[in-house]
């Protein structure tokens, strides 16, 4: 992210080199780039790649119109939003009232938002669930009403509630488990986490791999990286589950020094820095979305 752009790099792992594919930027001044699904998801690739569709060429996106209410939908390369919420009408009478937000792509492919009806409490009320399956807006149905105010969806493409406050792909707090933050998964068996303070990147197994919510997922994870006083972020599984692409500075550099990119085995070793040609790692404090 990059003055409140969404800049889309591919760096290749064995030569190194950077090539730029997207930039994405409203063409329209009351539309904006929405990564609120990523922020109350805390974050990391499982979270940021809901702000993307599959192909990368659409990135979630909100209208404020006139009235003040927002409408749901996204951008694509040329910057062009496509408003879902106008594709999927609102019911007639006091449900006139509801406001969508939260748009996702989920794992599945589909674009997902949620339909709320305010109260005068000034917080958010529970929401149903609707999704698109291509990018038709008259398209989208209503698939879930939720008795929490958030929601995610996870990698077997259910649809989860979330309650105020609460962190998808996290471990439970307080428990003592060195698994902290998943981030992406490895295989069907295993997924990648950090720790809390971003000095280890760890390997773990699934304690169901179709439990309900990734809060109930993992143990005591196995380090893959030296211990440092480096922070690393963002690791990412190969497409064949053999390595492990993370970011990583030491804890002195300041949000405005780019990361370095580094690859370690995905059973654990010594880190092979990638060095980047022909671009850079955009922005402040980049994330990887996935290795591809």
């Amino acid at each position: 992210m990059q003055n409140g752009d969404w800049i889309l790099t591919t760096i290749d792992p064995t030569s190194g080199e950077a090539q730029q594919i997207a930039d994405f930027v409203p063409t329209d001044d009351s539309v904006h780039l929405d990564d609120d699904y990523a922020q109350f998801a805390d974050g990391g690739p499982l979270a940021d790649r809901a702000l993307f569709s599959a192909d990368l060429t659409r990135a979630v996106a909100t209208e404020t119109k006139e009235d003040g209410s927002t409408d749901v939908g996204w951008i694509d390369r040329d910057g062009t939003f496509t408003d879902v919420t106008t594709g999927a009408p609102k019911s007639a009478g006091f449900s006139s009232t509801t406001e969508d937000d939260t748009p996702a792509f989920g794992p599945d492919g589909a674009f997902y938002f949620a339909r709320r009806v305010p109260d005068d409490s000034g917080w958010k009320t529970n929401p149903a669930i609707w999704r698109l399956e291509g990018t038709d807006p008259a398209a989208a149905v209503q698939v879930a009403t939720l008795d929490d105010v958030n929601y995610y969806v996870n990698a077997p493409s259910r649809i989860m509630p979330l309650c105020a406050g609460c962190t998808a792909f996290r471990s439970p707090a307080g428990t003592d488990r060195g698994a902290f933050r998943a981030t992406d998964f490895l295989g069907a068996s295993e997924y990648l986490s950090t720790d809390p303070n971003g000095s280890m990147i760890y390997r773990s197994p699934l304690a169901n791999e179709h439990d309900t919510s990734l809060t109930d997922w993992g143990t005591d994870g196995t380090p893959l990286i030296p211990q440092t006083n480096r922070t690393s972020w963002s690791p990412v599984a190969s497409p064949d589950n053999s390595q492990v692409a993370f970011l990583s500075k030491t804890a002195q550099q300041d949000s405005t020094i780019a990361p370095e990119l580094y690859v370690v085995p995905a059973r654990g070793g010594t880190p092979r820095a990638i060095t980047i040609s022909g671009g850079d790692l955009n922005g402040t404090d980049p994330m990887l979305l996935g290795w591809f």
